[in-house]
């Protein structure tokens, strides 16, 4: 079946991809979705790492990881589904950031355009990485931070496009959700 065309879903479309993939490789096993939960939230936690080793030291990339690993394992909400899809843009995010601190512009915003595809509320990110970017050395590169944004949503809509769904995708997502 085609999303937005045969199947009503008013989120954007890298989410219902996601969780079929998921379903493809674990199956309908408690245990696999969960293992494969994990497996998201240790990426989420060596994300993290990475990102406050890069603007910090050693130890707060560490205590970064930790309060990660802890507070996604037991304090929110959705981590008793670790693949909710609220929590699903807490690793685009984090990438994002990564690679602004890191000078490469055109991933950041390949990984904004991924979590804008999760949830549109990843405009805001994008912004956000605009701002920083602006702020620092880096701001004659704002247009390769776009550019990447637009080639992660050029990727997904034609998707879309090409299977039929485009008139449901904006009706389901952006008329009603």
């Amino acid at each position: 079946q085609v999303l937005y065309r045969d199947i009503w879903f008013d989120k954007p479309p890298l989410v219902a991809w996601f969780y079929a993939g998921v379903l493809r490789v674990a199956g309908h096993s408690g245990y696999g979705l969960r293992l494969v939960g994990a497996l998201y939230i240790l990426t989420v936690t060596i994300m993290g790492y990475a990102l406050a080793r890069r603007l910090w030291d050693e130890e707060a990339a560490r205590w970064t990881a930790f309060f990660l690993a802890f507070f996604t394992g037991f304090y929110i909400h959705s981590a008793t589904v670790a693949l909710a899809a609220d929590l699903l843009m807490l690793l685009p995010h984090l990438a994002v950031f990564y690679f602004v601190a890191a000078g490469r512009p055109w991933a950041a915003g390949l990984c904004a355009g991924v979590a804008f595809h999760l949830n549109t509320k990843a405009v805001f990110l994008l912004a956000a990485a605009g701002a920083w970017m602006l702020t620092g050395s880096l701001r004659r590169r704002l247009p390769a931070l776009l550019a990447g944004f637009a080639a992660a949503g050029a990727a997904a809509l034609a998707v879309v496009v090409l299977q039929g769904g485009w008139s449901g995708y904006v009706e389901q997502v952006w008329r009603w959700g």
